[in-house]
């Protein structure tokens, strides 16, 4: 898609294989995440989104629908619906506005993560 609209192209920034500190850091200070997928498993950057509060419009996928009511979905093919959606979340203060203390915090920071991990592991 991003390839055959050269409308968006100077508003989407398409970042493949970036580390999971890159990832993380990149969700903290996006406006939203946004997720318009055909087919998607779990779906790792909408629920760390959703953790640090961040907005999340995703496409209205069985993956989407379990994480509850935080995701804002619509059909992947209703770009007016994608784009009044945007449009409200740009218009609406960002989630960083608010003070650190009342964000949730991020349940996969990669400082307590990684550690969660290592500890499952020594219990196996």
């Amino acid at each position: 898609m991003l390839e055959r609209c050269p409308e968006i192209r100077d508003h989407v920034i398409e970042a493949p294989g970036l580390s999971t500190r890159s990832l993380k850091r990149l969700i903290d200070n996006a406006r939203a995440v946004l997720m318009p997928s055909f087919a998607e498993g779990y779906g790792l950057p909408v629920a760390e989104a959703l953790t640090g509060g961040i907005p999340v419009l995703a496409s209205d996928l069985p993956s989407f629908r379990a994480m509850g009511e935080g995701v804002i979905r619509l059909d992947p093919l209703d770009g007016l619906g994608w784009l009044a959606a945007i449009r409200r979340l740009s218009e609406a203060p960002a989630h960083w506005a608010q003070s650190r203390r009342d964000r949730p915090l991020a349940a996969f920071c990669s400082e307590s993560y990684f550690q969660r991990i290592e500890a499952f592991l020594a219990t196996v």
